[in-house]
């Protein structure tokens, strides 16, 4: 059985979960795309043409993650708070990951009564398990940390050519599959040695 989530990879397109959502069969994030068509066109843009493929690329990308489609297209491994794009001073497309770290991990000197992240249940997806803040008890202070990972990989990015329909749906998808392809390739390994993993 294939594993879900494994130290590199981080994020998913649930391609399945989407089609069981979906009110028309077909694509429930169709539906969300097909409701906000002018934000993947350019601006004043007459016949009206894609967006460039970086803006192409976060628009996408954006709509298929919570908080905008919840739960989203895109999912990331349930110990990551966020992963997101973003774009550079430079102008790159850059990957954001936020992600939850143990105090007593990068902190050896915190004292042993003070609270940290919680972990939410027994419950682990193939070993990863959500992690949230606890409620305040007694006069323990809590302390949590986390970090964020920005990277602008090599992007390949896809030149979209709809601007509407089933046709803009489909390249959407297009560049939200290729997008998390490139984030499990260049930025799952980064995020494994952060957190002290490996491939297994």
């Amino acid at each position: 059985m294939t594993k879900a989530w494994t130290p590199n990879k981080i994020v998913r397109v649930d391609r399945e979960g989407d089609r069981e959502r979906a009110s028309d069969g077909h694509s429930r994030y169709g539906a969300y795309v097909g409701d906000r068509e002018l934000k993947f066109r350019a601006p004043d843009s007459e016949p009206p043409t894609p967006l460039e493929p970086i803006e192409f690329a976060m628009e996408a990308w954006r709509v298929a993650c919570s908080p905008v489609m919840s739960p989203g297209l895109v999912q990331w491994r349930p110990d990551l708070h966020r992963v997101a794009l973003e774009l550079t001073g430079e102008g790159r497309l850059a990957v954001v990951v936020t992600l939850p770290l143990t105090h007593r991990s990068v902190m050896p000197g915190v004292p042993w009564n003070w609270d940290d992240w919680q972990r939410y249940g027994l419950y682990t997806e193939d070993g990863y398990a959500e992690l949230g803040l606890p409620d305040l008890k007694g006069k323990d202070p809590l302390l949590t940390v986390s970090a964020q990972i920005r990277y602008a990989p090599e992007w390949t990015l896809l030149q979209a050519n709809a601007t509407t329909g089933i046709e803009l749906v489909e390249e959407c998808i297009a560049s939200v599959e290729h997008t998390a392809a490139t984030i499990n390739q260049e930025v799952g390994p980064l995020v494994s040695r952060l957190l002290g993993g490996g491939e297994k």
